[in-house]
C-alpha cells in the first residue's frame, strides 16, 4: 500500500479518473456470463448469457483454425477473453459477446500445453497486465495490451507443472503459485524468475487454488491409495510447510467458490467418479458431503464458480460426459445438478475449460471522467494554452473544436473535473497568489480554490476515489512528497502527504492502474525512465518512454480506463497507449504549452 501520512492544516487536493477496468470494448455481458470451450472434437468457444436460466442462448466464437483445441479460458474484461490453444503454440484473443476472433497471440515453443487432451494453467493478473501459462517446467507471460504485438517473456521453473488448468493460481496482489512435481514455485511480477520454492514431492496430478483473502493455499496430492489436502497457511515462505488432510483415492483437483466458504473436488477412479464439497474453516478437520451427480457422469477434473458463488460448473471431462452445472446449497441434499449441452458442438462440450464471468468484471458501470476530456466522451482531449492570447484551444474527439480565454501567460494550467459532471474544467493556478482559478463547465461559475507555496510543482488528480478533483502540489526534495486535501470523509480539510521520488524528478499525473485512484509518479531525467506507484496493489511500475527534453502528457487517450504515457515533443503527441498500441498525433505549434503536461512545465 501507499505510504501516505495526515497533517492537519492547509488546503489542497488530487484528480481521479472514476474508471472501471476493461480492456476491449466494454459491458457485453450479464455477471451470469459463462464461456465453455469444446477441444477435442468441434473445436469450439461457446458463450453463455445465462446458463441457468436460459442455456439454449449461446454465441459460438467463430474464426478459429480448423486444427485448433481451444482449452484454458481467462478473463481479462467484461468482454474480452484469452483462450489457449493447446498442443499449439498461441493464444486467441475473443470478445465472448459477439463470438469475435480479436486477434492470435503467437507463444515461444512449449508455452501452450503438451497435447490436445489437457488444460494448460492460464491466469490474468488482477491488475490486467500479465496473462501467464505455466507449462512443463516454463512460465510464459504476456504481457498487455494483448494483441498480435504482444510481448511473451518466459521463466523457468523448479519441477514440472501438470497439465491440468489448475495447477497455477494468483492472489490479489499478482503473486503466483503453480504446483509443480517439486513443490510450488513462487513468482512475482513480471514472472521472469522464481522469487521461492516451498519444496514437497507431489504427484504428477493435481491442482492449486487461494482463499479470497490470500491466507490459505490449497494443493491436492494423489496417493496411491488416498489422498491428501495440504493447506498452507500464510505468509508464504520456502520455510512453509502444510496441514494435511486425508482425502478420497483418485483426488484430482479442487476449486474454492469466490466467497471463500467452500470448495469443490472432483475424484476419478476406475470404479468411482465422485464429487465433494468441504466447507471453511480449511484444516486438517474440515468437514464435507457428496454431491449427486446426474445419471450417466463418467468424470470431469475441473471446477469454476460463478461470481455470486451460486452455481458450479464442471470441465475437463471425459469424451462422452457433458458440462455439468451444480447449483447451491452445496449440500448432498440441496444441491441440483445437471449436464449444460452445448448445441452448436458435435461432442456436447465438455471436453475443454469452462469459467464465468469474474466478480472484478461482472458488474459493470459506465465510465466517470476522464482526465483532460473536456467532452465528457471518456477520451483525453489533445489541447493546447496559447500565452500570446490566453486562448485554450479545445480539440475534442467528439465535439470537435473549441476555444476558451482563461488566465494570464505565467500562470500554470491545470484542468481537472472540479465539479463532478464528467467534464473537465479549464482551470489554472496563479503561483504568485496560491491560488487555483477554476471555471465550472456544469454552470460557467468561477471557483477560487488557495493551495500550495511558491517552488511547488503543481499536479491535480483525485488520491482518494470521490470522483471530483481538487489542487495537489509535489515538493521536490532528497525524499520528494505529494501533497494533498482529499475531500473524501474529510470535514476537517486534514492534509495527505506521500513520500515519493527525489531531487529533479518531474511529477506526473494519471491513473496508470485503472483502479479510479491517481497514482503518485514521477519521471526522472537522469534515465528517462516513468516510476509509477501504483495504488491498486502499491507496486512500482517501470517504464522507459521518451526523451528527458520532452512535455509530458499521461491521459487516457484510448478509453480503455488507464493513463497512457505520453510525450509532446515539438507540435507532435507520441502517445504509448496501453489498448490502442502506439500513436502519433500532429496538434498545436512548437511555442504551445499542450494542456496535460502543463503542471510541470514551470
Amino acid at each position: 500500500m501507499k505510504s501516505k501520512h495526515t497533517l492537519k492544516t492547509a488546503r489542497i487536493a488530487i484528480l481521479a479518473f472514476s474508471v472501471f477496468i476493461l480492456a476491449i470494448s466494454a459491458f457485453g455481458l450479464p455477471p451470469t456470463a459463462l464461456v465453455v470451450t469444446t477441444s477435442t472434437a468441434s473445436r469450439q468457444a461457446v458463450t453463455f448469457s445465462d446458463p441457468v436460466g436460459n442455456p439454449a442462448a449461446q454465441t459460438l466464437t467463430t474464426g478459429f483454425p480448423a486444427n485448433a483445441n481451444p482449452e484454458a479460458i481467462a478473463f481479462f474484461g467484461n468482454d474480452a477473453a484469452l483462450v489457449v490453444d493447446g498442443g499449439l503454440s498461441q493464444v486467441f484473443v475473443i470478445q465472448p459477446s459477439t463470438g469475435t476472433l480479436l486477434s492470435t497471440i503467437v507463444l515461444p515453443f512449449g508455452c501452450s500445453g503438451v497435447g490436445s487432451s489437457f488444460e494448460t494453467p492460464l491466469v490474468v493478473s488482477p491488475q490486467g497486465d500479465y496473462a501467464v501459462i505455466a507449462s512443463g517446467t516454463k512460465v510464459c507471460a504476456i504481457h498487455a495490451p494483448f494483441n498480435s504485438s504482444s510481448t511473451v517473456t518466459t521463466a523457468t521453473l523448479s519441477g514440472t507443472a501438470p497439465a491440468l488448468i489448475r495447477a497455477a493460481v494468483m492472489d490479489s496482489n499478482g503473486r503466483l503459485f503453480v504446483r509443480t512435481q517439486l513443490g510450488i514455485s513462487v513468482l512475482d511480477a513480471p514472472y521472469t524468475a522464481e522469487t521461492f520454492n516451498i519444496p514437497y514431492a507431489l504427484s504428477a496430478i493435481g491442482s492449486i487454488d487461494i482463499t479470497p483473502d490470500g491466507n490459505t493455499l490449497i494443493v491436492t496430492h494423489q496417493l496411491s491409495v488416498g489422498s491428501r489436502f495440504l493447506i498452507y497457511t500464510a505468509p508464504f515462505s520456502a520455510t512453509s510447510t502444510p496441514v494435511e488432510r486425508s482425502g478420497n483415492t483418485g483426488l484430482v483437483a479442487a476449486a474454492i467458490a469466490p466467497d471463500g466458504q467452500e470448495l469443490i473436488y472432483v475424484v476419478n477412479t476406475p470404479f468411482d467418479h465422485i464429487v465433494r464439497t468441504l466447507y471453511a474453516p480449511f484444516d486438517a478437520t474440515s468437514t464435507g458431503e457428496t454431491l449427486q451427480m446426474p445419471a450417466n457422469y463418467t468424470g470431469c477434473a475441473d471446477i469454476g464458480f460463478s461470481a455470486d458463488s451460486s452455481t458450479a460448473i464442471l470441465s475437463e471431462c471425459v469424451s462422452n460426459t457433458k458440462n455439468v452445472l451444480i447449483r447451491a446449497p452445496f449440500t448432498n441434499a440441496g444441491a441440483q445438478s445437471s449436464f449444460l449441452p452445448v448445441s452448436a458442438s458435435s461432442d456436447n462440450g465438455g471436453t475443454g475449460s469452462a469459467r464465468f464471468l469474474p466478480a472484478q468484471y461482472s458488474t459493470p458501470a459506465t465510465p466517470a471522467e476522464t482526465a483532460f476530456d473536456f467532452d465528457g466522451d471518456g477520451k483525453a482531449d489533445t489541447s493546447v494554452f496559447r500565452t500570446s492570447n490566453g486562448l485554450w484551444y479545445l480539440n475534442q474527439s467528439t465535439a470537435g473544436s473549441a476555444a476558451a480565454q482563461w488566465g494570464i501567460s505565467t500562470d500554470k494550467l491545470a484542468p481537472a473535473d472540479y465539479d463532478g459532471d464528467g467534464k473537465s474544467d479549464i482551470a489554472v493556478w496563479r503561483e504568485s497568489e496560491g491560488n487555483f482559478y477554476i471555471l465550472n463547465s456544469s454552470d460557467g461559475t468561477m471557483k477560487i480554490d488557495n493551495f500550495g507555496l511558491a517552488g511547488d510543482k503543481l499536479m491535480v488528480g483525485d488520491l482518494d476515489g470521490d470522483g471530483k478533483a481538487e489542487p495537489a502540489v509535489f515538493r521536490d526534495s532528497a525524499q520528494s512528497h505529494f501533497y494533498y486535501r482529499g475531500s473524501l470523509n474529510n470535514p476537517n480539510g486534514n492534509i495527505t502527504y506521500v513520500p515519493f521520488g527525489t531531487s529533479g524528478d518531474k511529477p506526473i499525473r494519471g491513473d496508470f492502474d485503472g483502479d479510479g485512484e491517481a497514482d503518485a509518479a514521477v519521471f526522472r531525467p537522469s534515465n528517462a525512465t516513468w516510476y509509477i506507484l501504483q495504488s491498486l496493489n502499491g507496486q512500482i511500475r517501470y517504464d522507459n518512454w521518451g526523451l528527458a527534453s520532452d512535455t509530458f502528457v499521461p491521459a487516457d487517450y484510448d478509453g480503455d480506463g488507464k493513463a497512457d504515457t505520453a510525450v509532446y515533443r515539438g507540435g507532435v503527441w507520441y502517445l504509448n497507449r496501453t489498448t490502442a498500441g502506439f500513436g502519433v498525433v500532429n496538434y498545436g505549434l512548437a511555442t504551445d504549452k499542450p494542456i496535460p503536461s502543463a503542471y510541470i512545465l514551470q
